[in-house]
């Protein structure tokens, strides 16, 4: 049974498994129509003080699971890399507040430890 949840749940398989079924998709996908689609429009009922940040899209979180392979890439003391799998978190190398984006080449997988680390610098 864990087998089975581990294979579900993994970050790095989910990320494969998806990837596979959007190649899937667009290689039956047949041209459509350029027609533009009409979206509701919404009201702002009340003024928000702060912005919120937009979450990674998913399709971004696949890439660098799949590049990472769901390891943490921080460093050791010893100067090798921690390889972690479990509790891993996608860190912005460069802040949103300061210019980051949700690129690939500005996200690093990092376990919950070297997470903590990094911002508490």
């Amino acid at each position: 049974m864990a087998a089975v949840f581990l294979e579900r749940k993994d970050p790095v398989e989910r990320a494969e498994r998806i990837t596979q079924k959007k190649l899937a998709a667009e290689s039956k996908a047949k041209p459509t129509s350029l027609s533009k689609v009409a979206r509701p429009v919404q009201k702002n009922s009340a003024p928000v003080a702060r912005q919120a940040r937009s979450p990674i899209p998913a399709a971004i979180r696949h890439q660098v699971m799949l590049r990472d392979r769901g390891e943490c890439q921080g460093k050791t003391a010893q100067g090798t890399r921690c390889g972690c799998r479990q509790w891993t978190d996608i860190h912005h190398v460069r802040p949103l507040s300061i210019g980051g984006t949700h690129k690939p080449d500005n996200l690093v997988t990092l376990c919950r430890s070297h997470h903590r680390e990094v911002h508490r610098r």
